[in-house]
């Protein structure tokens, strides 16, 4: 992959930026039929990351919900180029590409497949990573269902790297 031009933002660097153990708070909040019988609801979330070479890691994400439900996701990383890490996953199947820039990164659109109250749901997720002044990451998640945007997720993400080792 070629160099970016001069006149593009410095992309995050992944092997510093995606360490540490990433904890939020956040919530869900449904779209048309489903908020009149849905109520939003919080979640708190965790992820913990393992550098397994220095171009490859793995991910652990964990989302508890308000109500009780686990979700638990391994992944796997793996950086694709200075700007694009690709991720994989048995609950996203295809995986997906995170695309990175100086103060964001985003995921191409990809589909989560995960049981909801015992129904095995296909969702297509548009995410976006935005980082405020502060450092804290804004994780914006659109969620669709047959094409009808149902719900939106937003996390707001602290990272903990003091236990990391330069």
């Amino acid at each position: 992959m070629s160099s970016p031009a001069p006149s593009q933002p410095t992309p995050l660097e992944p092997r510093t930026f995606f360490r540490g153990t990433w904890r939020g708070e956040g919530q869900v909040t449904f779209h048309g039929p489903l908020s009149l019988f849905i109520p939003h609801f919080s979640l708190h979330y965790q992820g913990t990351t393992t550098w397994l070479s220095e171009t490859t890691w793995q991910v652990w994400d964990r989302l508890m919900f308000a109500w009780g439900q686990v979700i638990e996701m391994q992944l796997v990383a793996e950086i694709m180029g200075q700007r694009c890490i690709h991720i994989t996953s048995s609950a996203m199947p295809g995986g997906a590409d995170i695309l990175l820039s100086e103060d964001r990164f985003d995921f191409a659109p990809y589909i989560i497949q995960y049981k909801l109250w015992g129904i095995l749901l296909r969702l297509r997720c548009l995410d976006t990573n935005r980082l405020s002044s502060s450092g804290m990451i804004i994780d914006t998640i659109k969620l669709l269902w047959l094409g009808f945007h149902i719900a939106t997720m937003q996390i707001w993400i602290t990272v903990d790297r003091s236990d990391e080792k330069e």
